[in-house]
């Protein structure tokens, strides 16, 4: 478990998971396989922490997802995935079998089912929803905790401001918090680390919550 964050030693491992699973030529992106080290961070952290939920055939839902190539990996370990995005959801994965759903994500969220998902994913989307207020992050934890099955898994990596307790970048614990108010308990104790990542314009985190 993560549930810290990442750093530059972090970084050159999942390049190297990256080379040797060939996921550029599997997987490919537009541009984000290639010089976004947030990306590579983002995505392989969700995955390898997807990984150790185990369990087969999944209902996953990935919030904010675009045209990211994680949530197509995802599916081709034998997961029920589904991708939502309001802008983007075009994608270079063929025969991918994600269910693409073009939406806004705090209304998509609203219309699952209680009780009726494995797993959640976000890589850096939940930032990004209605700010103000951290709004989007309680929306969110909410939308989420409702959702998925007991025991079920929220897992997030994103982009975060150390200083900030408000807004579209907070702090950890502020995440950490949030989550906690709606139901979802962090897997593990969050770690401070002497984060040394400098390839990045912010430190990323990767934490993931129970219900």
């Amino acid at each position: 478990m993560y549930n810290r964050l990442l750093t530059t030693e972090d970084l050159v491992d999942f390049y190297q998971e990256v080379n040797e699973e060939d996921y550029r030529t599997k997987f490919p992106h537009r541009d984000l396989w290639y010089n976004h080290d947030d990306a590579i961070l983002k995505w392989i952290s969700i995955l390898r922490e997807f990984k150790s939920i185990g369990g087969e055939n999944l209902k996953v839902v990935d919030l904010g997802a675009g045209p990211a190539s994680l949530p197509h990996i995802i599916s081709s370990l034998g997961h029920n995935v589904t991708a939502i995005d309001i802008a983007d959801i075009d994608h270079l994965v063929q025969q991918s079998l994600v269910r693409m759903v073009l939406g806004d994500v705090l209304y998509e969220l609203k219309e699952i089912p209680d009780e009726s998902i494995d797993v959640f994913i976000d890589s850096c989307a939940v930032t990004h929803f209605a700010p103000s207020g951290n709004s989007g992050w309680k929306q969110v934890a909410e939308g989420v905790s409702r959702a998925l099955k007991s025991g079920g898994s929220f897992i997030l990596s994103s982009d975060v401001d150390l200083n900030a307790t408000d807004g579209e970048f907070i702090t950890p614990q502020r995440i950490i918090d949030i989550m906690k108010d709606s139901g979802l308990e962090l897997t593990s104790p969050f770690v401070v680390t002497n984060n040394n990542l400098k390839t990045c314009p912010w430190p990323v985190v990767t934490l993931t919550f129970k219900k």
